[in-house]
């Protein structure tokens, strides 16, 4: 896979700020990965999320790619962002807060909040690839990334940006950072997303992970055709309403008698899978292979959550044609109720 590192040109006058007020915003408590020092992710009273523009080129890098995806080209190239902008959250502009009585301010990136609606959200932030350096990251940059996230980054493609999930025994949210993510190897990573589904606690655990692999497949299916784009430390952010886990809910489920350990799912809006994190994305030069270093942590992760599903007590990391991981080996897993 070879990229092309020539960074994007964005005049400021190309995009338009909305100023927005202090007041109509509050902090964004469901962030679970960036460093979150300083400022972080905010939440407008409208419902959208606003992600704080970095104030360097990977500010522009990553503004610029969701301007490419939301406004889509005809072509080859037009179609390939369509199926893209499916894949990400909404992209609703750019807007500044507005320092009172100064025409300045901090800007951000406004965007779909991935977690809208749910009562008890739970979220996964899984940073893919083995590579999480851009094409032109310094030296010391590089020794840096390399040294993270040892345990699961260079064997999976795996890293583990932070979680948060509500724990249904103890009826409390628990969030994990990245220094947590960090320490991390394949036995522990494996036992951590048991730990996020609430795996041992709910019955129910066996249809997220099925709608958590089909989304993931809607993503590989994409790496498996586009040539245009390729993503250094991306991630995917995996969510579900935990909401769903208690029985004595039944919004999300019919009263169709499916047995004692299925459900018939009304809907699949409870579980959720985006790619987020776009400040270093760069177009592959040649046009004509495929961003490998993403369809690998992929493919791991498709692979755990397959385990999981399975019920496999530990997690074998095995290789595997894509026939094995793919939509192909989903279409075996029944409906949750036959009629």
């Amino acid at each position: 896979m070879e990229t092309g590192d020539k960074e994007p040109v964005l005049h400021h006058d190309e995009v338009k700020i909305i100023n927005i007020e202090p007041e109509d915003t509050e902090i964004f408590t469901h962030q679970v990965g960036g460093h979150q020092v300083g400022v972080g992710v905010l939440k407008h009273k409208k419902g959208f999320v606003m992600k704080p523009k970095q104030e360097d080129s990977r500010g522009i890098r990553e503004l610029e790619f969701y301007r490419k995806v939301s406004q889509t080209e005809v072509g080859c190239s037009g179609e390939v962002r369509r199926k893209l902008k499916l894949l990400i959250p909404d992209f609703l502009g750019v807007s500044r807060v507005v320092v009172p009585d100064k025409n300045e301010g901090r800007e951000y990136l406004m965007l779909q909040d991935v977690v809208d609606g749910f009562k008890k959200p739970c979220v996964l932030d899984i940073k893919i690839g083995t590579i999480t350096w851009d094409p032109i990251a310094p030296p010391s940059k590089i020794y840096n990334e390399m040294n993270k996230y040892i345990g699961t980054r260079k064997s999976l493609g795996i890293s583990i940006a932070g979680m948060c999930y509500f724990d249904i025994d103890t009826n409390e949210f628990v969030r994990k950072d990245r220094h947590f993510g960090r320490d991390l190897n394949h036995d522990s990573l494996y036992d951590s997303l048991k730990v996020f589904l609430n795996y041992k606690t709910s019955k129910k655990t066996k249809i997220i992970i099925k709608k958590i692999l089909q989304k993931l497949n809607q993503i590989k299916h994409f790496f498996d055709e586009q040539q245009e784009f390729a993503f250094y430390s991306s991630s995917i952010l995996i969510s579900y309403d935990a909401e769903f886990l208690d029985d004595s809910v039944t919004s999300y489920v019919s009263d169709k008698n499916c047995g004692d350990d299925e459900y018939v799912v009304e809907s699949d809006h409870w579980v959720r899978a985006f790619m987020i994190d776009f400040a270093h994305v760069f177009p592959l030069s040649d046009g004509t292979s495929r961003d490998e270093n993403y369809l690998f942590g992929l493919k791991s992760v498709i692979k755990l959550f397959r385990a999981l599903y399975d019920d496999q007590v530990h997690f074998v990391n095995k290789s595997s044609s894509d026939n094995d991981i793919s939509v192909t080996s989903l279409e075996v897993i029944p409906n949750t109720c036959d009629s």
